[in-house]
């Protein structure tokens, strides 16, 4: 059995396939297998693919049709999975060939975490930028829900799942609620597996976020689905927020009604506000602040 199941899920990413499968390949850490997952490319992906077919430690699933949500194939990736852990290697991105390497040896060290990642890059236009380290230490370890509270209530500090590596078990119990999301599904991931479990972050940049055009144009893109995904993320995170000081609650409130009304704003009204209210108003259990903070951010926008 291998230790980490890498899995690639890929839709038209032709360009840039080779180098995130040489990298994943090369990695110093070798006990592996990688899962290719193409959601129905119209590009030259298959032809690509088919190049590392016969390498022993990789197999292709092709989809016969578009599944319309990137979750949807870590689901289906997840449940091949053969591994003790999880690295989604998303097919646009790359890593430095010690990424696994340096992951493992913190597994080896923290045997009850859930989750691990990596500092990332991030790359526009063949360009890097850093992204700021969460501490002058090695690494970081989080209790349980330490990560939700210092990284995730207000907005997810894991900008790219190409950085994180997970226990298989502990995702596949949660993958039902993950294929109900499209756009936001790492987001809810990230909050699952840290939220009854320790994670580990590594100061260290080992990871390569491609930002694409079609990225940015689909993350502009809000939708009335996106409202009501980080409306089921809120009211998991409320629970996590009872615990916090009220400076800090009133910080995450905030954060969410400006959240909530720009997206109701973006999506050009196509709900009531009035049920939006309503809603998010019950779900942050009677919050009078938290009605409040909606309410002025819909008068000052």
């Amino acid at each position: 059995m291998p230790r980490v199941s890498v899995i690639i899920p890929n839709y038209n990413h032709e360009n840039f396939l080779n180098q995130r499968i040489e990298t994943v390949l090369s990695q110093t850490f070798q006990d592996i297998e990688v899962i290719i997952l193409d959601d129905c490319s119209t590009d030259s992906s298959k032809q690509v693919i088919e190049s590392y077919s016969l390498d022993k430690r990789v197999s292709v699933v092709y989809n016969s049709f578009n599944s319309g949500s990137p979750f949807i194939q870590w689901a289906r990736g997840i449940t091949i999975a053969k591994g003790d852990y999880i690295w989604i290697a998303e097919s646009d991105d790359w890593s430095e060939l010690d990424f696994l390497t340096e992951v493992i040896r913190y597994a080896d060290l923290y045997p009850d975490a859930s989750l691990i990642y990596t500092d990332s890059y991030i790359i526009k236009d063949s360009a890097a930028e850093l992204m700021g380290a969460k501490t002058d230490a090695d690494f970081k370890f989080f209790e349980p829900k330490e990560l939700i509270k210092q990284h995730l209530l207000n907005g997810i500090d894991i900008y790219n799942g190409s950085a994180v590596v997970f226990k298989r078990q502990i995702a596949f119990n949660e993958l039902e609620k993950l294929v109900e999301y499209k756009k936001h599904g790492d987001y809810f991931f990230w909050i699952i597996l840290s939220k009854d479990y320790p994670s580990v972050f590594i100061n260290k940049r080992l990871n390569y976020f491609r930002i694409l055009e079609s990225s940015v144009t689909k993350l502009s893109n809000q939708t009335v689905e996106t409202i009501d995904e980080y409306y089921k993320i809120f009211k998991v995170l409320v629970n996590i927020s009872l615990e916090l000081k009220w400076k800090d609650r009133y910080i995450f409130y905030n954060c969410w009604a400006l959240r909530f009304i720009k997206l109701y704003k973006e999506v050009t009204y196509k709900i009531n506000i009035y049920d939006l209210l309503k809603k998010v108003f019950i779900a942050s259990r009677y919050s009078p602040y938290f009605l409040n903070r909606m309410i002025y951010h819909f008068i000052m926008s």
